[in-house]
């Protein structure tokens, strides 16, 4: 219902709307005691019917502790790859599980977080071109790790930076507010924070400038 709000968004605001199934974020708690069903009803129905109806350009999938394991989100993004869709992944914001350099392995656009992302994953994500999405408000939030731009410009990674505006864990809209958080505390220049605002955020976006 939610694609299909945003589809009829799009045909009447003046904004260019990227949208993405997330369909696996959290096991609803209806599905507690049957994770594989749920991801079955993902894989089998949720990202075949948005991807034959228009409805998203990409899917995304959460992966971390309490959320789901490597193996649900590579179902998840292998389904979304067979149906036509772009691949991003929600990955190594509370443990680090490997799902970056799964996800740039399987050639995903975008991997959102990455806290606690190893030096491995990063060097895979370089070589695939995924974009690093920085989500310094949740961050703070959470009391999180500052994700570890230094690392991953070294070693080639194009950063784009977000809000992850939700009530939950990032309850702001203020992007001017990301841009000094990624000066101030995770030591990006100022070229790289405009940036990750502008040309490297529409590339994660899927619309390259």
């Amino acid at each position: 219902r939610l694609l299909r709000v945003l589809r009829r968004l799009d045909r009447v605001l003046p904004v260019d709307l990227s949208p993405t199934l997330l369909g696996a974020h959290v096991v609803p708690p209806e599905h507690a005691n049957s994770r594989d069903a749920y991801v079955d009803l993902v894989c089998r129905e949720m990202i075949p019917q948005a991807a034959s109806e228009g409805l998203a350009e990409s899917v995304d999938v959460y992966c971390d502790p309490g959320a789901f394991s490597n193996a649900e989100s590579r179902r998840v993004l292998e389904a979304g790859r067979d149906h036509g869709l772009a691949l991003r992944i929600h990955a190594e914001q509370f443990a680090d599980l490997g799902s970056a350099g799964m996800a740039a392995d399987l050639g995903a656009v975008s991997a959102d977080h990455l806290e606690d992302v190893n030096a491995d994953d990063i060097r895979r994500m370089a070589d695939a071109g995924t974009v690093a999405v920085l989500l310094p408000g949740a961050a703070v939030t959470l009391r999180c790790p500052w994700p570890p731009a230094d690392a991953l410009r070294d070693a080639g990674v194009a950063l784009a930076l977000g809000t992850d505006l939700n009530p939950g864990t990032s309850m702001t809209a203020n992007l001017p507010l990301m841009m000094s958080l990624g000066c101030m505390q995770m030591r990006m220049t100022v070229e790289e924070v405009w940036r990750g605002v502008t040309t490297v955020a529409a590339r994660a976006a899927l619309r390259p400038d």
